[in-house]
């Protein structure tokens, strides 16, 4: 026999928005968590004894590649590529 429960209720509340703001706030997050990833690196380098000209020209080859990526000159999976004939290290993601 089982014994009857309580039924939850849906307390969620569904909000509409449009594209336009979807997207602003899609951007905003992906900002944000780029934003903290770079805080993260930046925080491990100088923990590992990187002075600030080897950070700063790590995050401006960075950006260059980054600005490569918008510009596709090259893909994501080019440089998936790259880094594992240079590091053996695979990274897997769907681009």
């Amino acid at each position: 026999m089982k014994r009857a429960g309580k039924r939850k209720t849906d307390n969620r509340q569904k909000f509409v928005l449009s594209e336009k703001q979807l997207l602003k706030e899609k951007d905003e997050a992906v900002r944000e968590g780029m934003t903290k990833t770079a805080m993260l690196y930046l925080v491990a380098l100088a923990e590992k004894g990187w002075d600030e000209d080897q950070i700063t020209d790590l995050f401006e080859t960075t950006s260059r590649y980054a600005t490569y990526v918008d510009e596709k000159i090259v893909s994501i999976r080019q440089i998936q590529d790259i880094i594992e004939r240079k590091t053996g290290i695979t990274i897997k993601g769907k681009w």
